[in-house]
């Protein structure tokens, strides 16, 4: 019994790779399910207040001084 060539479970004789860990394995495989990566409600909102003020700003004193 020959390990099909598309297919790397067979051609390590049917075992799964060993997991690895640590920092750059977290890296390599996306795994990042212990951290949390999303933002803030409040830093949210000071985010995109911010930003609308910004272009509103900018807009008021290209339409001022323009």
């Amino acid at each position: 019994m020959s390990p099909e060539a598309g297919d790397p479970i067979s051609a390590l004789g049917g075992q799964e790779p060993p997991e690895k860990s640590g920092s750059s394995a977290d890296v390599a495989t996306g795994r990042f399910a212990d951290r949390d990566t999303t933002m803030p409600d409040g830093l949210y909102k000071i985010v995109l207040i911010g930003t609308i003020g910004f272009f509103i700003g900018a807009a008021l004193i290209g339409w001022a001084y323009g």
